[in-house]
């Protein structure tokens, strides 16, 4: 019995190892993935040659289904960036592909974590590039605010988000914005607050004002 215990303990033992010089690897093949993205969001400038070679990387993770929330985010904020880029671009098809990647690309990272509220908001937005859907973007902002109610990163974005969307999709999805107020108001530092106040419409003055009735 002991002999046994002890041979499915070094099998077991085996794979283990296996399984984490395989992620040691993954981690290193995308590592080129992970700085060029920390680079963009920190504001950093980033060379053309290293967003192709982080958009190859990201469309890589795709393929191979690897759903490593390390690896997943930044490739998330990398075909967000391209996709950016790609609108400086005067070839119209090339912005449409990279399009049409991100949007793949969002919906490979729903997949892997459906109650990540970060995604549907970056999904929201990258649809909110291709028109405005108001049964489709109220849906998506309405799942945003629902798995991501009180990051601040997360809910100030979407707030701004808000700001651009037409009032008959705010009207759409009432609830989640109305619960978006109410807690922007509660936590947000009072010079964001004030800041948003200042860009807001008619309809959104409306709703601000009946956020802060509460």
């Amino acid at each position: 019995m002991k002999s046994i215990l002890g041979g499915a303990l070094s099998i077991a033992c085996g794979l283990l190892t296996i399984f984490a010089g395989t992620e040691f690897c993954k981690t290193l093949r995308f590592s080129d993935l992970v700085s060029t993205a920390a680079r963009a969001e920190s504001g950093c400038s980033v060379s053309q040659s290293a967003m192709q070679r982080a958009v190859t990387l990201a469309l890589e993770l795709e393929q191979s289904n690897g759903c490593r929330e390390d690896l997943v985010m930044p490739a998330v904020t990398i075909m967000l960036r391209a996709v950016d880029e790609a609108a400086q671009q005067p070839d119209l098809s090339v912005w449409v592909d990279m399009v049409t990647r991100a949007d793949r690309y969002m919906k490979f990272a729903l997949g892997c974590s459906p109650k990540e509220g970060n995604y549907w908001l970056r999904f929201a937005m990258l649809r909110r590039l291709q028109g405005e859907n108001t049964a489709e973007l109220a849906a998506l902002m309405s799942l945003s605010a629902k798995y991501a109610p009180v990051e601040p990163d997360v809910l100030g974005l979407r707030m701004r988000v808000w700001l651009s969307l037409q009032p008959v999709t705010r009207s759409a999805a009432a609830v989640a914005l109305a619960s978006d107020l109410a807690h922007f108001l509660q936590h947000a530092p009072a010079q964001d607050i004030k800041e948003f106040a200042f860009k807001t419409d008619i309809d959104m003055q409306s709703r601000l004002i009946d956020a802060r009735r509460e």
